[in-house]
């Protein structure tokens, strides 16, 4: 919250320029790890067609072995030339696996990271488990078994909410209300950016190296994140050692350069969040619109290749078209959002839900047509 004197419109220091500032080098860094987050848990859809189209391709392969064991034990069994075969039921459970781990601890990562910080210890720790799980997918999904796989996948979900859940908490402290809009959507991009990008990568590694590059090279590109986001990413203005004396004088005017002491803190008043309408709407909508995006966004790998029978250099190419028209409009949203605010014809909370209702229409509206 701006403090009443500033909403005034009282004289306000000079914002230092945005290019080069650690407040925006910060967004950039948390954009490449929401991006890699979301690459690092998408690699198993792609993974799944690369597998189903090598078995295909395979001289040697007896796909009856794999259908008797599908009717005996619906999991995954190892046809001749080492190749694997997932039954469409142990494909849904492995898809819908890190989502277990994500609603399992995502209210409790959250109030964590909220009470006691230390945020970019736990996006590095979340970072570190994805990258290394990837990287050993393919040996667990080969000698241990698909529950092993299973398990951890929903390890990877809270993983996920290590990085996803703290990401707001951190840009608070270096978005002033001038750019907040732009420094949030461009934190949060990296949910839309990943899918673009993952699916021609995905497909152009399954043509080169085979399903298990796709693991490889997903989680080699989360370990050198880790990199960045150590040298890069502070909580806090107070904390970041490089932060120009301007830049945070800027931020002190917001009162945003340190956490607030534990003698301020309010209780946080549960029973009020709980029958809260309001709650329970974004709730309400976020469920239907994650539902079908996410239901597309992993889903149409293996719809593409199954129904539509494209090769695997098209499928690549088809399945990032969706999340494209998506990225196009978070980026987009950002900057204007900023700009009507600026004009002051509708209040915050109108605005925010005008423009909620229609990034995800819009969205929704180009994956159907797309699709």
């Amino acid at each position: 919250m701006l403090p009443t004197n500033l909403e005034k419109g009282t004289p306000q220091i000079v914002a230092p320029p945005l290019i080069g500032s650690c407040r925006l080098n910060i967004s950039l860094v948390i954009l490449l790890g929401t991006s890699l987050t979301i690459l690092m848990t998408s690699t198993l859809s792609f993974a799944i067609v690369c597998i189903n189209h090598n078995s295909n391709n395979n001289t040697f392969s007896n796909s009856t072995n794999c259908s008797e064991n599908e009717q005996r034990e619906p999991q995954s069994c190892v046809q001749p030339g080492n190749e694997l075969f997932w039954s469409k039921n142990m494909q849904g459970l492995l898809l819908g696996g890190t989502f277990y781990g994500v609603v399992a601890s995502q209210i409790l990562i959250g109030y964590i990271s909220d009470k006691y910080g230390y945020c970019k210890l736990q996006m590095l720790i979340g970072a570190s488990v994805l990258g290394i799980a990837n990287i050993i997918s393919p040996l667990v999904i080969i000698y241990l078994g698909d529950y092993y796989f299973f398990v951890m996948r929903i390890i990877m979900g809270v993983a996920v909410t290590c990085v996803m859940s703290t990401t707001l908490n951190v840009v608070r402290y270096w978005a002033s209300p001038k750019d907040q809009g732009l420094l949030v959507g461009i934190s949060m991009g990296g949910i839309s950016l990943g899918n673009p990008f993952i699916y021609p990568i995905a497909a152009a590694m399954c043509s080169y190296g085979g399903w298990q590059s796709i693991f490889y090279l997903a989680g080699t590109c989360g370990l050198i994140w880790l990199i960045l986001g150590f040298i890069f990413l502070y909580d806090t203005p107070k904390k970041h050692p490089r932060v120009s004396v301007e830049e945070k004088q800027y931020l002190s005017l917001y009162g945003l350069t340190s956490k607030k002491n534990k003698k301020s803190e309010v209780a946080i008043p549960w029973s009020k969040i709980v029958t809260s309408v309001p709650v329970w709407s974004v709730m309400i909508t976020n469920f239907f619109f994650f539902a079908v995006s996410k239901g597309v966004v992993l889903t149409l790998p293996i719809f593409i290749k199954e129904v539509l029978d494209f090769s695997i250099t098209e499928n690549g190419i088809y399945s990032a078209l969706p999340s494209i028209g998506n990225v196009i409009i978070h980026f987009t949203t950002g900057p204007i959002f900023d700009y009507v605010r600026s004009l002051n014809k509708f209040s915050l909370t109108n605005l925010r839900k005008i423009f909620h209702a229609m990034g995800k229409s819009t969205a929704q509206f180009i994956k159907t047509k797309v699709i």
